[in-house]
């Protein structure tokens, strides 16, 4: 058994102990490419498709353990970032996933039914129509135990990608407002080849996103991302090449961003000085944070305000107000330069995506394994130092680069 293969499932047992995962935690049905699992499946598929259809070779065959594979790549998906599989029970011919994939209800109904005889997922979410909800789905351990391995599979296409997504979709053009574009790609194409003779949990290629409004994103994505670690600790303990990893990081970067673009002082331990501020633990304080830098105005505010008070972790009206208040006491200029819902969040997102591009040149010429996770980069226990370094090194050269560029917007 390799190493990789004994840490998933050592993984896949903390999952299954785990609570389950909050309502809101739902995924649609992903692209994935069933072509990079290989076989990995065929025994399983061979013993469900007689099942599924009786057909045993044809295009409403094919097209079935096409369907089926999808399915249970996407189940054991959400099965490491600990969420629910929304699957629709009545596509629609107009519907975004008949369209994508051609699941249709008759198919869906056929793959469901024997996944759930099976005993290979079970139903987690029951769809509510007038809630405009759909059903979801959770693996059990029957599937999840057997292909834990999957999680070190290659799960994209290093050589056929588009490595710019602009609203979500892939781009091969240009941005006025940004002339480094190009270089973006040359950047991320040759750390993608980089990392491609690496091994690591769901791993895929690493894009950068953009939308319409100049500054305004750009930070890097990958799977490996979504791996889920702070409701259930696992993406920290997985491995890269084998080895145990670590996740150096930028602490309260956001605020240390803002500190040093309008070159005001920055408390130390902010976060802990609103939490004993306010009497409110520090992780409540980091995800409001987070809603306060995100909103573009007070309205989008208010729904942020809304959205925490349905949350499984719930955060009342009166602590978000508590929280904003105690930020202007404790750190001033957030007030004084107008910081908070505002759309800071987008503009500080954009200097993390120039930072992680950066650091994938460092990674490239040095021919060191990282993998970013938007404040923080992934990487072997022994590069830790280095990695560190070079993190705090060229977040300073970024800032000397765009920093006037992002206060004139």
């Amino acid at each position: 058994m390799t190493p990789e293969t004994s840490n998933a499932r050592d993984l896949v047992k903390l999952l299954m102990e785990a609570e389950k995962p909050h309502h809101r935690a739902t995924l649609p049905i992903l692209a994935y490419s069933t072509r990079s699992l290989g076989n990995a499946f065929s025994e399983l598929e061979d013993e469900l498709m007689p099942d599924v259809i009786k057909a045993k070779q044809g295009d409403a065959h094919d097209n079935h353990r096409r369907l089926l594979r999808l399915i249970l790549l996407n189940l054991v998906g959400v099965g490491f970032s600990h969420e629910h599989l929304n699957i629709q029970t009545k596509p629609e011919p107009d519907s975004w996933i008949y369209k994508k994939y051609g699941l249709d209800q008759r198919r869906t109904k056929r793959i469901v039914d024997v996944l759930l005889e099976h005993e290979l997922m079970f139903k987690s979410l029951w769809g509510n129509r007038h809630a405009k909800m759909t059903n979801a789905y959770r693996p059990t351990a029957n599937l999840l135990l057997p292909y834990a391995e999957f999680l070190y599979q290659d799960h994209g296409n290093f050589e056929d990608y588009e490595p710019i997504k602009l609203s979500g979709e892939d781009y091969t053009g240009t941005l006025e407002w940004f002339p480094n574009l190009e270089r973006n790609r040359e950047t991320l194409r040759a750390y993608n080849d980089m990392m491609s003779s690496h091994t690591w949990a769901r791993k895929d290629v690493t894009h950068r996103s953009f939308n319409d409004t100049p500054f305004s994103a750009g930070r890097v994505h990958t799977p490996f991302q979504t791996i889920v670690n702070r409701r259930v600790p696992i993406r920290k303990k997985t491995l890269l090449d084998g080895q145990p990893i670590v996740e150096p990081d930028f602490t309260a970067n956001h605020l240390t961003l803002l500190s040093m673009i309008f070159d005001c002082p920055l408390p130390d331990s902010p976060y802990d000085r609103v939490a004993n501020d306010t009497g409110i633990s520090k992780e409540v304080v980091k995800t409001v944070l987070v809603r306060l830098m995100g909103a573009q105005n007070e309205q989008g505010f208010n729904q942020a305000k809304y959205s925490l008070e349905r949350a499984k972790d719930k955060v009342t009206r009166t602590q978000v107000n508590a929280i904003r208040q105690s930020f202007y006491r404790c750190i001033p200029f957030l007030q004084e330069q107008n910081l908070l819902c505002t759309g800071w969040g987008g503009r500080l997102q954009f200097i993390e995506g120039e930072t992680a591009l950066a650091m994938f040149e460092w990674a490239t010429e040095t021919n060191t394994p990282i993998l970013n996770v938007h404040d923080s980069f992934a990487c072997k226990q022994e590069d830790e130092e280095r990695v560190t370094k070079a993190m705090y090194s060229l977040r300073e050269r970024v800032l000397s680069k765009w920093g006037s560029e992002i206060l004139r917007g």
